[in-house]
């Protein structure tokens, strides 16, 4: 595929991200964070936002210091050996983070539409049409993910109809909880901003560098801004108790509302968030297929289908969505640890190292 098919403008990266971060979180957030923090959660997902900016900081600090990405550098700072392993290490995180989305899409859809469907061909039907978008570069993929907005607006009706017909008042007391609870609040909310650590494989391919951090951080305050409304929603909906034994309450949420023209609104919210989803994993795949390409430079359908492949695989080993969720929240430690602490740690060997980085860039 051509490196022109990869081009991007700070707005399209801008697009990218937030729609690669919103995705399940969107329906598991709430319940999560109502059973961690209670109806002070939305204070940690303002926290995660913190914590995952500095990441922003850190990851655009080193890419522009190596004037590429920081996964292409890799051998260059850490040696030949040690950068192989770490690159494997990133890439095996992408294959996992992939699955578990793909895993958890199955689960939603079995539990709250079609409880018959097989786990394989619902792996199928998100997989495929986010392959053939991965197959044709990264510019498809953003300007596909520019739906996000209108998909976004849509479902953010109903958030917003809960704080309406809710009572906020739900949410008091708001500091009821310890500062240890809040801090693990929010490295659970932190893992539904996992998307933004993708900066760390592109750079070369975006348009408007200098814009890299604003971007960056304007994906992560648009996630903030839906997160703490869906949150909210739920508390003022169903109160500071019920939303921790819901399953999704977004979807709760959506049976609640009646239009004269749609009779079952959950439907419809599920049908976007379907789309939503798509763009999630397509994210996480073109960050693969980027990875694969810049380290063993292939990229071919043969790659593309064995990354298929080892993404269906990883996602039939987990058996039930109380797995499929206690696996999530391992990975996205693992996410936010490769997305903040990774280039934060990378950021000195990166100054130490601008020699050797000169010389790779005129080995070019």
């Amino acid at each position: 595929m051509s490196n022109d098919l990869d081009s991007i403008n700070s707005g399209q990266l801008l697009t990218f991200l937030f729609a690669t971060e919103v995705g399940i979180g969107i329906l598991v957030l709430p319940r999560t964070l109502i059973k961690e923090v209670g109806t002070g959660g939305w204070i940690s997902i303002i926290l995660a936002a913190f914590l995952v900016g500095i990441g922003v900081i850190c990851i655009t600090l080193l890419n522009r210091m190596i004037g590429d990405s920081g996964f292409a550098a890799l051998p260059i700072l850490l040696g030949k050996p040690l950068g192989w392993v770490f690159s494997v290490a990133l890439m095996l995180y992408l294959v996992a983070i992939s699955s578990i989305v793909l895993n958890l899409f199955v689960e939603v859809v079995r539990i709250w539409f079609f409880p018959a469907a097989s786990r394989l061909t619902l792996m199928l039907f998100l997989l495929v049409p986010s392959v053939y978008m991965v197959s044709k570069g990264l510019r498809v993929v953003a300007l596909f993910d520019g739906f996000i907005y209108l998909i976004m607006a849509l479902l953010a009706l109903v958030p917003l109809h809960g704080i309406i017909d809710g009572n906020i008042l739900f949410l008091r007391p708001v500091l009821q909880v310890t500062i240890g609870k809040l801090t693990s609040g929010a490295l659970k909310s932190g893992v539904s901003f996992l998307g933004f650590e993708l900066l760390l494989f592109f750079y070369p391919e975006v348009l408007g560098k200098k814009r890299l951090f604003l971007t960056g951080a304007g994906s992560i305050a648009m996630a903030t801004f839906f997160y703490v409304g869906a949150f909210i929603a739920a508390i003022a909906l169903f109160g500071p108790v019920q939303p921790a034994h819901l399953t999704y309450p977004l979807l709760e949420i959506s049976r609640t509302i009646s239009l004269p023209i749609v009779e079952r609104v959950d439907l419809l919210f599920g049908g976007l968030w379907v789309t939503a989803i798509t763009t999630t994993i397509s994210g996480f795949l073109i960050g693969l297929v980027k990875a694969v390409e810049t380290r063993f430079h292939v990229r071919n359908r043969i790659s593309l289908t064995v990354i298929s492949i080892v993404t269906v695989i990883a996602s039939l080993i987990t058996g039930s969505f109380a797995e499929a969720e206690a696996l999530a929240d391992m990975i996205g430690i693992v996410g936010l640890a490769v997305g903040v602490v990774f280039p934060a740690v990378l950021l000195p060997v990166a100054w130490l190292r601008k020699g050797a980085i000169k010389k790779w860039h005129q080995s070019k």
